[in-house]
């Protein structure tokens, strides 16, 4: 669905485990520049656990005054992203991108757990990668989701994967029942942040609901 000519669709942008906001700036002043309103949200992705990044999450979305809403999320972010929706659909947001988000769990989540360095590194999210993140896609979403296949990523140092991965999320981990697109690119996890092949993807998925081909 496209936003009225007077009104652009309005873009949040969520980072993924320990990053902040400005790690999505490359996408966002992509975005801006392709005729969105873009605003990145910030987070304490280990200081609160799921349920409170997901309320706070929530709370951003009622201060929200635009009528038409996207989401872009990049790995933990797509997972906070999707959390909230589950439980309340909020009819103004149609479209959501994800970013090599582990939405069907993480084999290098549960691996590098049994060390303390990856205790550490999870802080409070750390039940999300034991015991698998268990959300779902809300009927009438539409969400496209983007996995990587360049294995570059400090959880291959920790974790063995089985099939392609990006280098910290497997393939296989970013697809859910209910998705609407999949594309698998040869980009590393953090490179999805400022590739311009992965920026164009999303730009072509917030206007039309589908990857190019």
């Amino acid at each position: 669905m496209s936003a009225p000519q007077d009104q652009p669709m309005k873009v949040i942008l969520l980072h993924g485990l320990r990053m902040n906001r400005h790690v999505m700036r490359y996408l966002a002043a992509y975005l801006g520049r392709h005729g969105f309103a873009c605003d990145t949200w910030g987070y304490s992705s280990t200081r609160r656990d799921l349920d409170a990044n997901a309320n706070a999450f929530a709370q951003r979305l009622r201060n929200e005054s635009s009528t038409q809403i996207a989401i872009v999320a990049h790995s933990y972010g797509g997972v906070i992203a999707l959390a909230h929706l589950q439980r309340q659909p909020d009819p103004r947001v149609h479209r959501v991108v994800l970013l090599g988000s582990p939405i069907a769990g993480s084999t290098a989540g549960v691996q590098v757990m049994r060390y303390a360095f990856g205790r550490w590194f999870a802080g409070a999210s750390r039940p999300v990668w034991v015991g698998g993140p268990r959300v779902s896609i809300p009927a009438g979403l539409q969400v496209g989701s983007i996995a990587g296949t360049s294995r570059i990523g400090l959880a291959r140092f920790f974790a063995r994967f089985d099939g392609p991965n990006d280098g910290v999320v497997m393939v296989d981990e970013t697809r859910l029942p209910g998705l609407t697109d999949l594309l698998v690119m040869p980009v590393a996890h953090s490179v999805m942040l400022v590739s311009l092949r992965v920026a164009r993807q999303v730009e072509h998925f917030l206007r039309s609901g589908a990857f190019m081909r």
